[in-house]
């Protein structure tokens, strides 16, 4: 497959994804679900689904396999950004463009939809034609990327002093990379080696993830890298890092192009800079 058509069909599965994730947020179950919609359905990238979905190619099975993994990643993403947003934390106004949720509504209430939004996740994959032993691992998978060795444990590190940035990183950003990638391998049933080899893959790919963030914005955020390395050592990090990633992709020999083309997407970017 070629890289015109990778990137299309990474288009049409996008559409795909949205039609399913609209589906399992219904406008008016509680007053929480608008908030749902608001902050699920604001113009984010959908890169975790995405790697999800692309990597789900390997399977011959539909992609209906794979899509309510890629929905409960990104209702926890999703989750992450309304809680960062929060006074308490970054005390942002926007995000892509419009008012944030605690701003659009209230903080009170966007701290809950956060809070919503994770269980709602978790319920997705219950409802799922997994084997029970399958939702039970996804579960736990997706409830660790969000707890204490996760996205709240990072978050939580951004208010600390002398946090270290890339730990921080690890758990902030790579802990739901990684169980997104690693959630995607148990559904295709790889052998155990295999499954860490792509967890560990997706620490790496959201610690680069990250790093790029850092780099395009240094001063919107409570926590930067730049607060703690100059810019040559934070582009020196980044570029042993990207290439760390691809040395695991190529280790990996993932023989699914769309995969492979939005793994490469990621890795360059925003690279404007290299390392002096």
């Amino acid at each position: 497959m070629t890289a015109p058509k990778a990137n299309r069909f990474l288009r049409t599965r996008e559409a795909l994804f949205e039609e399913y994730l609209s589906s399992k947020v219904p406008e008016a179950r509680s007053p929480l679900h608008p908030l749902y919609r608001y902050a699920l359905f604001s113009g984010g990238k959908r890169v975790r689904p995405l790697l999800v979905i692309s990597l789900g190619e390997l399977l011959s099975a539909s992609q209906e396999r794979v899509l309510p993994w890629a929905a409960a990643v990104e209702m926890v993403h999703t989750a992450s950004l309304v809680h960062d947003d929060l006074p308490l934390l970054d005390n942002d106004d926007l995000r892509r463009g419009k008012p944030t949720l605690h701003k659009a509504f209230s903080p009170g209430l966007a701290l809950l939809a956060g809070d919503g939004l994770v269980s709602l996740g978790a319920e997705v994959l219950q409802e799922a034609s997994y084997s029970t032993s399958l939702k039970l691992r996804l579960t736990q998978l997706l409830l660790r990327s969000w707890g204490d060795q996760g996205i709240a444990g990072g978050q939580s590190m951004e208010l600390l002093p002398d946090s270290d940035p890339l730990d921080l990183f690890a758990m902030k950003t790579g802990a739901l990379f990684a169980a997104a990638l690693e959630g995607t391998a148990l559904i295709l049933g790889f052998t155990p080696k295999r499954v860490k080899l792509f967890a560990s893959l997706g620490e790496e790919l959201g610690i680069v993830f990250q790093l790029q963030d850092d780099l395009q914005d240094s001063g919107s955020s409570s926590f930067n890298i730049l607060f703690r390395l100059n810019r040559p050592e934070c582009l020196r990090l980044l570029e042993e890092k990207v290439d760390r990633c691809r040395r695991m992709v190529h280790t990996l020999k993932v023989d699914a192009p769309p995969f492979n083309e939005l793994m490469e997407r990621i890795l360059t970017r925003g690279k404007d800079e290299k390392a002096p």
